[in-house]
């Protein structure tokens, strides 16, 4: 990449996408948008995701590469799916001269440091995951199984099992606790069932 090129780099975390447009030494645009992670949204959320993507990125004549980093769950069957839909997407007009980079949200953390160490990645948002590599000769990796399957220690994990504990008390279930009244805060005095369910993102309102 030349010096002065300039990049476009989307994070798709599980609650929010962080979009940039950055060269070496300078970022030129940042915008938070919905999440683009298709696992516990919708095909019709991700374009929409996408549509605002274009937008930031149309602001920019002068964008080379592109690098989407999306949850740490993503399979190979899941990056082909949403490389499709930015295909259709994304008009030709706003695509990056060079390449676009499609991947999650861990391989890039592996090319932060030089490639014969020893390196460790944690994530921990909204979902949670360990990789670990010894140069590049072995990659292990643990977690990132998503909302439903794992994510143990994330931010939906946690908020999930204080929602319960909130009603855990209600229903006389459970012991007293101060997360009672954060809960309500939180919800504006909706009742959470209503609060969760109704939401348009069900797993970033129990996540935040």
């Amino acid at each position: 990449m030349k010096p002065e090129a300039k990049s476009l780099l989307v994070e798709g975390g599980g609650s929010h996408t962080w979009v940039m447009v950055a060269d070496r030494k300078e970022l030129w645009a940042e915008e938070w948008l919905p999440s683009l992670n298709r696992i516990g949204g919708s095909e019709e959320s991700q374009r929409s995701v996408l549509a605002d993507v274009a937008r930031a990125a149309g602001r920019f004549t002068d964008i080379d590469n592109a690098l989407f980093a999306v949850g740490a769950a993503c399979t190979v069957t899941y990056l082909n799916e949403l490389a499709d839909t930015m295909t259709r997407t994304l008009p030709a007009s706003v695509r990056p001269r060079g390449r676009t980079y499609l991947t999650n949200d861990v391989v890039p953390l592996f090319f932060a440091e030089p490639a014969d160490c020893d390196q460790l990645v944690v994530i921990a948002g909204t979902g949670s995951g360990v990789a670990a590599r010894r140069g590049f000769g072995a990659i292990s990796r643990a977690g990132a199984h998503e909302y439903l399957l794992g994510d143990d220690g994330g931010a939906y994990d946690i908020g999930r099992q204080a929602l319960r504990a909130v009603i855990a008390r209600r229903e006389d279930r459970g012991p007293a606790t101060a997360l009672t009244e954060r809960a309500e805060r939180r919800t504006g005095g909706v009742e959470i069932d209503r609060f969760v369910y109704g939401a348009a993102n069900p797993k970033q309102s129990v996540a935040e």
